[in-house]
């Protein structure tokens, strides 16, 4: 928890986004952050991509990157800790855009209240998983199986990236990397896995389900929910992807923050 209580946070419910947008997303929004403007969560899936973090051990990924391409899958080089990580549809993603300097909060803590999210929606399904595997950040089954990932930056003490967590993905994508952040031995496994069928999972109540575990560790008692117009929040997007920091780019983020859509 917390040393401090949390401000206000905004919820962003982005739905399908491609991997670089959502990127540039978090960045102009880390510079709001930073200058004062409330947390943010996004809450996205991707088509699907890897990526890698700063250890970028390329030979996690095990096919040829023109048979991804053929196949229709991205690689993104990002600035997070941690190595390999496949993001696909059927697993939400959540982005907290949080300052840990206003709460008084370490970055190890942080994951942890990231891990127990996890932890807590995997045992809200009857799942007998754990966190706090030695050496090993994320949600684990059996220190075997990862049902969920971890990757964090941290910028003027506010954080980017965040949690992915697998409801119902195809994890025939998970063949195509060592999964569970280039780790041998391991594998990657589903809610839906766990369940014995696709049916029983909802991916829509299982994102509702990280986000409202996620408000309840942290101990927000404001919370703001946002969702967007999605033909121009993309275009918007591939300009942040070519704007340079600065007062351009900050231009963009408030034509950014004029589209949304109050619920």
């Amino acid at each position: 928890m917390p040393r401090k209580s949390p401000g206000k946070l905004q919820v962003w419910r982005v739905g399908m986004l491609r991997y670089d947008r959502a990127l540039a997303l978090q960045r102009y929004v880390m510079e709001d952050r930073i200058l004062g403007h409330d947390d943010v969560l996004i809450s996205v899936q991707h088509p699907p991509a890897i990526t890698l973090g700063r250890h970028r051990l390329s030979h996690a990924i095990l096919t040829p990157h023109s048979e991804l391409r053929r196949l229709g899958i991205e690689i993104y080089h990002t600035d997070r800790r941690g190595e390999v990580t496949m993001h696909l549809p059927g697993q939400p993603v959540l982005y907290p855009i949080v300052s840990l300097r206003a709460i008084e909060m370490g970055l190890r803590n942080f994951l942890e209240v990231l891990e127990d999210v996890m932890l807590g929606v995997a045992k809200s399904h009857g799942i007998d998983a754990e966190v706090r595997v030695p050496f090993e950040a994320g949600c684990w089954i059996e220190r075997q199986r990862q049902i969920g990932a971890i990757g964090l930056r941290l910028t003027g003490g506010v954080t980017t990236h965040g949690l992915a967590f697998n409801a119902k993905p195809d994890l025939g994508y998970f063949s195509h990397i060592v999964p569970c952040c280039g780790l041998a031995g391991k594998e990657a496994t589903s809610l839906a896995k766990e369940l014995g069928s696709p049916d029983r999972v909802d991916e829509e109540a299982v994102t509702e389900q990280l986000i409202d575990k996620f408000v309840e560790i942290m101990g927000y008692k404001k919370v703001a929910n946002r969702s967007f117009n999605m033909e121009k929040l993309v275009p918007s997007l591939d300009r942040l992807i070519t704007v340079r920091a600065g007062d351009g780019g900050r231009r963009w983020l408030l034509k950014l923050k004029e589209m949304d859509q109050h619920h």
